[in-house]
Formats: structure tokens, sequence, C-alpha cells
């Protein structure tokens, strides 16, 4: 499938962005925010989707552990939607494309980033 040969490009190229980044400033703190599946109250019933997203946000979780003050940001519980009352709905966290977040799709998002960014200065792994 096309997405699994895409993963190893995408991985590349984020190894090369966590590079290009440190060559700017290697004390910079990277925060890298996982993917979602948008398809889920649509085709939750194809789990290779499932699979597919959460093999790439292994693979970037990977990524993001063998770097200095990187943290990887997982969004997807957040914003999948999979309670059996909204099969076949729209998900109301993604705007009227049904592929990204709307205003509160990335407010939770949002709001992910900051509990990591807080747990980090919490734990002085970044200055305040």
């Amino acid at each position: 499938m096309i997405l699994r040969k895409r993963k190893k490009s995408f991985q590349k190229e984020l190894v090369t962005l966590f590079s290009e980044i440190r060559s700017l400033n290697a004390d910079a703190p990277i925060y890298l925010v996982g993917i979602y599946n948008p398809y889920t109250t649509y085709f939750g019933q194809i789990k290779e989707l499932d699979t597919i997203i959460s093999n790439w946000n292994k693979g970037s979780e990977k990524i993001v552990a063998g770097e200095k003050d990187a943290v990887f940001v997982p969004v997807a519980k957040v914003i999948e939607n999979r309670e059996k009352k909204n099969k076949d709905k729209p998900n109301p966290l993604l705007s009227g494309d049904y592929f990204h977040p709307n205003h509160t799709g990335y407010e939770k998002m949002a709001n992910e980033l900051y509990k990591k960014i807080n747990q980090a200065i919490e734990n002085k792994e970044i200055p305040k």
C-alpha cells in the first residue's frame, strides 16, 4: 500500500528536519504532534487505517525519543471519535472537509501540547 511506502520517506524527512533544526539551534525544545485517523466515524471498521496511523505515530515517537529535548505529543485519542452513537455521522471535532480539525478540535490538540510543555517545565527538562 502506498501509505506504507510513504512512511519510510516521511521518517527520513523527519530525521532531516530534526537535523536542520539542530543546526540552527542545538538547544531548542521540539514538540512533534502526532497524527490521527479522521475516518473513525465513517470507516471505523477498516482496521488497517488504525494500524497505519498507529505505526506512523510509533515511528515518529521512536525518532523523537532519539533526539535531545524532543517530545512526541499524541493527539489521536482526543481527536478520533469512536463512540458508537456517532457511527456514520461527522466527527464533531473536524471541519466541514471531515479531515482537518475544527476550532474545538484544534483546542483539544493545543491542550495536549500545553500539557506536554507544562510537564517538561515542571520536570525541569526545559527552562521556564
